[in-house]
């Protein structure tokens, strides 16, 4: 199915081209965006193909939080490039970030929100970081992270979108570097449809996708071990997958997810490329298409169009509602008495 074809033989649906006319630059725009929102909201009610990815992941020392989404790698000082730290004092934000934080005029920005890193070039258990910025939505937020061991890289569990101020409680042995958490770096998933963790012997566990009620039944969130719970949180506009129990040091497990993804988002660059969809989702498309754009260039949605559009749509729905047929349509065989019944007649 190409996009471009689609949108304007929508368009020509509801008369707002002529049969050999094309659209407006702004036209087909507003079409495109008009399209993807479509795909979006099919690809909600389980309607679209299912688009079934496996990832896997390494696993950090006691870390029970991982944000999920297609995003740059993570950057070690992309906040504050290593630095001493003489006493109780605030730390100058000058990250030179790779693409997950840029900074400017003394405040960092991730590319998603993220958790916060500090690594320590020293030994620093009895010494905590306060970061303050704010959330995706500008709200502000703060978060006190301990840092760790000389080489040991602590993170923090709240997402920040930005960085405005890192403060120490007290002096640090060796230099300090702040900067971004490393991502889950896939599409934010639909949902996560199984799960399983594999040890650094081959060893695999299943782990239980739990809703957020039973996770936070869970008593111990900080107890160690391998992983037989899962709770996704589809904050917005990256993920955030909880485990439990976490490992108690890295390297040891890897997690593996089977994720169902959105669909991918028709860009401009994209409107001459098939989008691989069965063709029996061509016509749903078209009159759905165009009964959602008929009021965007005050055309009334006939009772024809309106008919397609559900006819159409219905005639998916059903596609992805029907059960699997039985591998074999022989009967089984009843039982009498604990015994075979067969009817000689």
């Amino acid at each position: 199915m190409i996009p471009r074809n689609l949108i304007n033989s929508a368009l020509r649906a509801i008369n707002a081209i002529g049969a050999n006319e094309v659209p407006t630059n702004d036209m087909f725009e507003d079409a495109r965006e008009l399209l993807n929102m479509l795909l979006d909201s099919w690809s909600a009610e389980e309607l679209l193909p299912h688009d079934y990815v496996q990832t896997s992941f390494d696993l950090l020392a006691a870390i029970e939080n991982y944000t999920i989404v297609d995003g740059a790698e993570a950057d070690a000082d992309g906040i504050c490039v290593s630095q001493a730290v003489s006493g109780a004092s605030t730390l100058t934000i000058n990250g030179v970030g790779t693409g997950s934080v840029t900074v400017a005029s003394g405040v960092a920005t991730m590319d998603y929100p993220r958790h916060v890193s500090v690594l320590s070039a020293g030994a620093n258990t009895a010494v905590t970081m306060t970061v303050v910025g704010t959330n995706t939505y500008g709200d502000a937020i703060s978060e006190v992270i301990t840092m760790g061991g000389n080489g040991v890289t602590t993170y923090g569990v709240k997402q920040f979108k930005t960085v405005t101020s890192v403060t120490s409680s007290g002096a640090a042995s060796g230099n300090v570097s702040v900067g971004s958490d490393a991502i889950i770096d896939i599409r934010r998933p639909i949902k996560i449809v199984s799960a399983f963790c594999r040890t650094s012997a081959g060893v695999d566990t299943p782990v239980l996708i739990a809703s957020r009620e039973r996770f936070n039944e869970i008593r111990d969130k900080d107890e160690a071990g391998t992983p037989t719970k899962l709770y996704y949180d589809r904050l917005y506009p990256s993920g955030e997958i909880y485990i439990h129990p976490t490992p108690a040091a890295a390297g040891t497990h890897d997690l593996h997810l089977d994720l169902w993804l959105p669909f991918v988002t028709i860009s401009a660059s994209s409107v001459d490329t098939d989008i691989n969809l069965p063709s029996e989702y061509l016509l749903a498309f078209r009159w759905n298409l165009a009964a959602e754009l008929a009021p965007e260039y005050g055309k009334n949605v006939t009772e024809f169009v309106f008919a397609r559009a559900a006819e159409t749509k219905n005639v998916i729905r059903m596609l992805n509602s029907m059960p699997p047929k039985p591998l074999s349509m022989a009967s089984p065989i009843p039982l009498v008495n604990n015994q075979p019944a067969f009817n000689k007649n």
